[in-house]
């Protein structure tokens, strides 16, 4: 990410993120996620999207690709997820 953001290089960063981990929240157990470190300190520009919506998805997708081809450098998209578990 760093190199990216560095020479402006054309890549989207597609980050899914799930706030529930084995019953706990992972902001109470882990530091914060690589994503919100780029996109603050590096200065790579993104958003957040909820991850369930597919729309959402796909147009927070033409959008960081868009952004990506015009020249600008990296960006990147963080999609928030729902975990499901199976029933057995």
């Amino acid at each position: 990410m760093n190199m990216a953001a560095l020479w402006k290089l054309p890549v989207v960063y597609i980050i899914e993120k799930q706030p529930l981990r084995h019953g706990n929240l992972r902001s109470s157990a882990l530091r914060p996620p690589p994503s919100s470190i780029a996109m603050g300190s590096l200065r790579i520009p993104g958003q957040r999207v909820d991850g369930m919506d597919v729309l959402a998805v796909r147009a927070a997708g033409e959008k960081a690709v868009d952004y990506a081809r015009s020249g600008k450098g990296p960006y990147i998209s963080r999609c928030r997820l729902i975990a499901i578990a199976a029933i057995r």
